[in-house]
Parts: structure tokens; sequence; C-alpha cells
């Protein structure tokens, strides 16, 4: 017999389906439909793809078609699948505005940049924002005035400790250290110099016209702290930005207002401030994830990022620069942004597309990059690496290889030649959705960019990659090879008469070496453990034919080793925590250790810069041919110094003796005084 389901009367009790009286929810809906919840819809995702843009012309609805004709052209730079739509008034014209609307939130933020101040005509310049932006613009303060021009805050001569100081007749260089209680986190902050003959020694300051000290607690409130390129400024990190000192007694020279702010950078001529807070919580406040250009010396906002919409930067620093400024560029989803900072807008209005690219590098000297794209299998398509121009984007060279499976980029400081090391495989295979390469060997690709012409010389390396470093001056790199227990370092000359390096010096063998640091002015190299346990460091001499090992040293639980700017000393640290011993130690360039500091707590170690030198090409010709002379003039002086040093040291001597023979004699009459006494108790 059939049963009417549908048209049958149940009971009012079981179609009742509101909650009974005075019930409580026992869960959240977060806790039951977590799952659920992720996938609603949520305005954000659709106003972040969305752009408004601001400065368009106005223009009666006849002319419309054409206005979206010529703004498209624009709008499709960044992606053609766009829909746009201009707002009209009761009269038919447009407002001034219109909103485009992309497919993904990546998609707008890059339409922004490209967008934000682009020039449309003489009296048309466009001012885009995302539409998160918009709505959360809040009405202006009512109490809100005019900001009062800062007055200029003359700290003195930059670079007075290169011109004014005794220290500077002596070539005397400053080192900043930060040590942190980690008990009371606590951080002090002390700038110092490295004295010829004696220990290191703290600056002399003046403060509220009392002589005192180059050191402060909490000078800067977090472990990082940074010099600008050249020396001149000190920057310290603090909860609303960043602070630049300058000056003899470090004076508070600029401010930059940044929240939160965790991580800061330099243009190669310190123009530029780069400043970044990542995306986060702080005290339930959420933290954009926000990049700021700062011009250093006024303090003007140039430019402003928003790279990413959640997450964090995985590369710092963000942006690369070139080395006159003139350029800076960030890469991005197969794209590489440059931008020129005349008018802080894309170059050309273009990006550059690149399938498969994975990261690019300014020429340390020329408006060059090299960029490296990996091999595609699907598209049948090789690994890429090469060197373009900039502003033209023209390839000068490109090495295209199969069965590359990494590629590491190195530029010569000078600026005339690329190293790429890549690793390349014989087999690959495909195993429960892994893949597994095999035969993987090392090779060193060398562009030869000191010509028009870029020309390339490739070799296989003996044994599997570990570093590599380039002298910054001469045609000579230093790259090691091997295993983590027998790392050998290889010395190469470039030899334009072969078609592959010469091979002057192999070195005996290291255990757990992984850095390679040549000397600022060359010749002399370091190759160390960084954060091994055995904190062996190799100094190594490669003026002449051959490289040689001149000294071998050990600094267990080093993590951080550097060159000072004249590339005299080198310093090995211990920092952080959970170090056996942390401090420093200064060696001289063949690796004598010279000094020793043991600091607990020792966070940060950084030798303050040196300008570039200033003399022309002549005059430091004239230099080195009277070498000679102009040497026995400083060797007179380093004789004066070590006898003033002799007699300090004679003094002090003299002084505790005295001060001895005090104690001495007075406890001798006590002594005298009582020897009947003692032969009494006998």
């Amino acid at each position: 017999m059939a049963v009417d389901i549908i048209n049958r009367e149940l009971p009012a009790d079981l179609i009742a389906y509101d909650d009974p009286e005075n019930y409580e929810e026992r869960y959240e809906e977060e806790r039951l439909l977590g799952d659920v919840l992720v996938e609603k819809p949520n305005t954000d995702e659709y106003e972040s793809r969305c752009v408004m843009v601001f400065g368009i012309p106005a223009v009666g609805s006849d002319r419309l078609p054409k206005l979206k004709n010529v703004l498209g052209k624009l709008f499709g730079l960044t992606n053609p699948d766009y829909h746009d739509h201009y707002p009209l008034d009761a009269d038919g014209k447009t407002n001034g505005y219109c909103f485009v609307e992309y497919p993904s939130k990546e998609i707008a933020d890059t339409a922004v940049q490209l967008l934000d101040g682009h020039v449309l005509d003489k009296n048309h310049t466009f001012a885009a924002y995302n539409m998160i932006e918009i709505r959360n613009i809040k009405e202006p303060d009512p109490d809100w005035k005019p900001p009062t021009a800062k007055p200029y805050v003359d700290v003195g001569n930059l670079w007075w400790w290169l011109h004014e100081t005794p220290q500077a007749l002596r070539c005397e260089d400053q080192f900043a250290t930060q040590e942190e209680n980690s008990r009371t986190g606590n951080k002090q902050l002390t700038i110092w110099w490295n004295a010829r003959g004696q220990e290191p020694y703290e600056v002399d300051v003046v403060v509220d016209g009392h002589k005192a000290k180059a050191t402060r607690d909490n000078w800067s409130e977090q472990v990082i702290f940074k010099w600008s390129p050249e020396g001149s400024y000190l920057a310290t990190m603090h909860q609303k930005g960043v602070v630049l000192w300058a000056g003899p007694n470090f004076e508070k020279f600029q401010r930059f207002e940044h929240n939160l702010i965790n991580f800061l950078e330099f243009s190669p001529k310190e123009t530029y401030l780069v400043t970044y807070a990542r995306d986060d919580y702080y005290r339930n406040a959420h933290v954009d994830n926000t990049l700021k250009i700062f011009d250093t010396f006024t303090g003007e906002l140039k430019k402003t990022f928003t790279p990413l919409r959640h997450g964090r930067l995985a590369d710092w620093p963000f942006f690369k620069w070139s080395a006159d400024e003139k350029y800076f560029g960030f890469s991005r989803h197969g794209q590489i942004h440059i931008f020129e900072t005349e008018h802080f807008e894309l170059l050309n209005k273009v990006s550059i597309e690149m399938d498969g690219l994975i990261t690019f590098d300014w020429n340390p000297s020329k408006n060059l990059i090299s960029y490296y794209c990996e091999e595609r299998i699907n598209a049948s398509a090789p690994a890429e690496i090469g060197v373009m121009e900039i502003p033209t984007k023209q390839v000068s060279r490109a090495a295209r290889i199969f069965s590359v499976s990494t590629a590491n980029l190195f530029w010569q400081k000078a600026g005339n030649y690329l190293a790429a090391h890549t690793e390349r495989y014989s087999s690959r295979k495909i195993k429960d959705g892994e893949v597994k390469l095999g035969g993987i060997v090392s090779h060193l690709e060398i562009f030869d960019c000191s010509k028009k012409d870029v020309s390339v010389q490739t070799f296989q390396l003996p044994e599997p990659f570990v570093s590599f470093g380039w002298d910054p001056k001469a045609e000579k790199f230093c790259v090691l090879v091997g295993t983590v227990n027998k790392v050998t370092p290889l010395v190469y000359k470039i030899d334009h008469g072969r078609p592959v390096p010469s091979l002057i010096s192999q070195i005996e063998p290291g255990l757990q070496l992984n850095t390679v640091s040549f000397a600022p002015q060359g010749g002399w190299l370091s190759v160390y453990g960084s954060g091994s346990n055995a904190g062996h460091v190799y100094f190594i001499d490669t003026n002449g034919a051959q490289a040689t090992r001149t000294r071998i040293v050990e600094h267990s639980s080093m993590n951080y080793g550097a060159w000072d700017p004249t590339g005299r000393f080198f310093v090995t640290c211990a920092v952080g925590h959970h170090r056996m011993e942390n401090g420093f130690r200064i060696h001289t360039f063949q690796g004598r250790e010279i000094s020793r500091r043991v600091i607990d707590g020792l966070a940060r170690f950084r030798w303050r810069p040196r300008p570039p030198s200033k003399l022309t090409e002549q005059q430091m010709r004239e230099i080195r041919k009277n070498l000679k002379t102009i040497s026995k003039k400083f060797e007179e002086e380093d004789r004066k110094e070590q006898a003033k040093a002799s007699e300090e040291l004679i003094e002090k001597r003299r002084k505790i003796m005295e001060a001895f023979d005090i104690v001495r004699n007075a406890n001798r009459k006590n002594y005298e005084h009582e020897a009947e006494e003692r032969f009494k108790l006998r």
C-alpha cells in the first residue's frame, strides 16, 4: 500500500524548528561550522580587486566611448581582463573618476602602482587607490592644522670621523655593538673606536654640554640597527618608526614615521630609506603589509607599496636598486617591475614579463640586471640566465640551459663579471608524486660584461658547490666545493686567452667552511664556517701568482664575520643567545689576533662604512708612485704612537708599583710591631 508521505500531516511538535524557550547555545558557530564559514563570501575579496582612479577627464556621454578607448589601453596594460564603470552626473557627464575591477587582488595592486601618478596630459594626473583603502578613509580631524616647517638640524660634518679627529690621522675606524639582557630585555648600543696598538675604546660625545660616552640604553628598541652605506647616518628602530643620528655627537637628524616596523634598508647612495611593517597583530591592532620609501635628507614620503595582502615577505631587501639610484625594482608572479626615481613611476609604464622568473639582481656599477628563469618541463623550455640593459630592456646575452634544477647569481663589485652557479641533473623521475633528480653536477657560467659584446665561459666544478665570492677589483674568484666535513677552497683567475678560467690554487680542505669574503680592496680573502661548531677561519693571500693560506684561526660558536671598510682588519663574532661565549675578536688581514672582548648578550656587530674615495685616478697613481716616501711619514707616526704607548704603560706600571709599596710598607710596620707577640705564641 502506497503511503502519501508528502501530503501526510505530521504532528505539530515534529515540524516546530524553533528552539525551546530559555534554550542557551552551548557551542559557537565558529566551532561547529568553522570549515564552512571559511568559505563565506567576504566583502574585502571583491573590494580588493577594485581600483578607483581619480583625475580622469570630465566629458559628456557623446565623448565617453572615446575616453573609454583611451583609458582602456592603460587599464589593460596590467591585465586585459577588466571591467570599468564611469559614474555620470545629472547632466550625463563623468565625475572625474571611475572604477576598474580586475580578476585578483594582486593584479589590482599592480594596476595601482602603474596608474597612481600617471600623467595623462598637462591637465590630468591620475591618483589610484584600492577600494579597501577608500573605504578605510576616515573623516579629517576637525582640529587639523597645516604642518609647520621643521627647522634644519645642523649636526655638523657628516663625515667628521674621517677628518676632524686625531683618530682620523691614524686612519682608525669605528664600529657599533648592541648587547641584549635576556632577563630584562634591555638593549645597549655602543659606538667604538678600533684603535691601533690598543684595545677598542668608546667614542666620546658631548651631551647637554657634558662629556659622555657614545653608549645608550634602548637607543634602538629592536636588535636591528643599521649604518647607512656611506657611514653618514646611524639608523635605529622604534615602535613608531626610524630615527637617523649623525654628527660628532650623534644628534637626532631625521625621523620617519612607520608604526611597528620590522625591517629597514638604504639605497646604495643613502638618498632613500625603505621601511617595512609586516602583516601581524600587535595588542589586537592589525598591522598591514606596508613598504614605504622616504627621502633620507628631507624625510618626505616618496612612495608606498603593499606587496602582499596577508603573510610576510620572504626576502629582504624587497627592493633592488641600481648603483646610480635612478631605478629600483622588485619581482613578482613572473614580472620584474622597474621604477624610475625621478617621478617614482613604473619605467615606460610596462613591467617586464618573464615566464618562470625566479630572481633578478642589479649590476653594482652599471645599469644592467641579471635574471634567472627556471626550466619549464611542461613547455619544453630550458632555464635561462641572462643580462639585460636598463632602461632599453634589451637582452645583452642569455644562456639557455636544459636540465637545471637551481641557480644562483653573483655580481663582481666592479660590475665587470657575473657568475652563475647552476646545478644540472642527468636523470629525472617521478615516484609517489615526488620528483627525484639523479646525477647532479655543479657548473659555473662566467659572463664577461666588461665589453659591449657579452661573452660566456662555462665549466664544471670537480665537487658539489658550497659557496662563491669575487675579488672586488681583480679578475679572480674563490669557490668552495665539497661536503660538510671536507670543503676545499679553489681560487681561479679569468684568462682571456683560454675558454675557461684558470685554477691558480687549491687550498687544503677545511671543516664546515661555508662562506667566502674578500677584503674590500681585494687581494686578501677569508673563508670561514658561519654558524659551524668548528669555527675555523682561513686567511688567504691571492695577490701573487698563486694563492697561499697565511693562517688558520679558531673561534668556537662564531656565526658572523666581516672585514672593516679598509680591508686591514677582520672581525669574528659569536652573537645571539645560546652561544658558549658571546663576544668578538679582531684580527689583522693576515689572521693575527690583536683584540678579544667577551660581551654577554652580544646581539649585533657592524663596522661603520666609509664613503667612496673622492680622489681622482691621477691622484691615486701619484700616491702609488710616491708610496715609499709617503709611508715613511706614517711609519714615523707609528713609532711615536708605540713609544707613547710604551711610556703610558711604564707610567701605569710605576703607579701600580707605588701603590703596592705603600700597602707593603704599612703591612711591614704591623708585621715588625707584632713580632714579639708572635714569639710568645711559639
